[in-house]
């Protein structure tokens, strides 16, 4: 980088911040206003949370349960293992010296 432009860009920068710093004001009104159009929703959202997950963590262990119930592992105690197909990538197809 051209070391004559870090002084515009560097002022450049600083007046951005300032312009953001100064605008707080009205971004916080606007956000109020946001926030009042979904107040209620939010509101019970929030009071919900703790039920939603309460019930998650339940609902999560009934199906855990249920499925290994359902459909017991395979009595097989050692695996067998997989048969590589293809070369892996960046390979080449040729024998091995």
């Amino acid at each position: 980088m051209n070391p004559s432009l870090l002084l515009p860009i560097g002022i450049v920068f600083m007046l951005m911040l300032f312009g953001l710093a100064g605008a707080g004001k009205h971004t916080q009104v606007l956000g109020l206003w946001v926030d009042r159009l979904d107040g209620p929703q939010t509101a019970t959202a929030s009071a919900l949370a703790p039920i939603i997950d309460c019930m998650n963590r339940v609902d999560r262990d009934t199906r855990l349960t249920y499925h290994r119930a359902a459909h017991p592992p395979p009595a097989q105690a050692c695996p067998e293992p997989e048969v590589q197909t293809s070369l892996p990538v960046g390979r080449s197809a040729r024998p091995p010296k």
